[in-house]
């Protein structure tokens, strides 16, 4: 990864936990875990974890949410392309979380 993806990777990340701010309260809780540029810097992955009561549903809403995420990036960004963004949930804490269980009931 050059600087010039990993600085944009750093700022698109600040900018999606300020977009996802809205919707997490007091019981849903949503986290960027990461973003990955692409070394044109024409798209972009984030990754997120979605915590709450009803988490099947707001993942889906969260999944709903590329194309204006991408609109909240293009009247924050003043690069000449705003990036494609593709949203994906991140499920490596579950699954570590779900092995550990395992390993001390063993």
């Amino acid at each position: 990864m050059n600087i010039r993806q990993e600085k944009l990777s750093a700022l698109l990340h600040g900018y999606a936990a300020e977009f996802f701010e809205e919707f997490a309260n007091e019981k849903n809780l949503i986290t960027v875990v990461s973003c990955d540029a692409a070394p044109d810097g024409k798209s972009v992955t984030v990754w997120l974890t979605v915590h709450g009561p009803d988490k099947a549903v707001l993942e889906v809403a969260v999944l709903r949410k590329a194309s204006a995420l991408r609109k909240f990036f293009a009247g924050k960004l003043k690069n000449r392309y705003v990036p494609f963004v593709r949203i994906e949930l991140d499920t490596g804490n579950e699954q570590a979380l779900h092995l550990s269980k395992l390993i001390e009931t063993e």
